[in-house]
């Protein structure tokens, strides 16, 4: 469990004990992957920062480097020592790539999706930009399937504009009705499919903050909620 390390008013009164315990307590505080973390250690190996955001066990783990030059690679068993706040960001991914594609989503996004298991697909059409998140979960018993490919289209600017709407294949229908959701019955053709056009807006958007998985909560809000 851990403590906090503030210390108690009125408390002016430290032995030896106090100061051992003090320090086996303490907290030491780190990013990961963009997320805050505590950790009890003054020192955090590569496997152990992994561990912690369910990172892949071949993917690779940097510290982040301010300024010119490369961020520090650190090793499965390497210890980092946590004891100065300001070094103590790290990202973890994957260390290969696939020649000849390149990526539309940036690469918060990719590390997001990695941590999840989502499968998808980036591709590219009519001069539009796509994402397809391949066999997603549907809302259990709410539709006429389990599982759908849900098509986002990623706006010029992305990810500081925000994706609008999503699509699905296959067309799905209400399981208590057995029709379509309501602005849930045009067809979109992308990629040689003709797609089901969810209309859902997207009326808040914060640039340089949301990526693809604020998408993808609008998107199971939607489905969770149709009717």
């Amino acid at each position: 469990m851990e403590r906090s390390n503030d210390h108690r008013l009125g408390d002016h009164h430290h032995d030896d004990r106090h100061h051992q315990s003090h320090d086996h307590h303490h907290e030491y505080h780190l990013t990961i992957d963009h997320k805050p973390f505590k950790w009890s250690r003054p020192t955090i190996t590569g496997a152990e920062i992994k561990k912690l955001v369910d990172a892949k066990p071949e993917y690779g783990v940097w510290r982040v480097v301010e300024g010119p030059g490369d961020d520090e690679e650190i090793g499965d068993q390497q210890p980092v020592n946590l004891k100065k706040p300001q070094h103590n960001v790290f990202i973890t991914g994957p260390k290969k790539s696939t020649e000849g594609q390149d990526s539309l989503l940036p690469a918060r996004d990719r590390e997001y999706l990695a941590t999840k298991n989502i499968t998808y697909q980036e591709t590219t059409s009519g001069g539009q930009r796509g994402v397809i998140f391949r066999q997603y979960p549907l809302p259990t018993g709410h539709f006429d399937a389990a599982y759908a490919d849900i098509l986002v289209i990623l706006p010029p600017g992305y990810p500081d504009a925000p994706p609008d709407m999503f699509h699905l294949i296959p067309w799905v229908r209400l399981a208590v009705r057995n029709g379509y959701p309501r602005a849930a019955d045009q067809p979109v053709v992308f990629n040689g499919q003709t797609w089901q056009r969810w209309s859902r807006h997207n009326s808040e958007w914060r640039p340089g903050v949301d990526g693809i998985w604020a998408m993808l909560k609008r998107i199971d809000h939607a489905l969770k909620v149709a009717a």
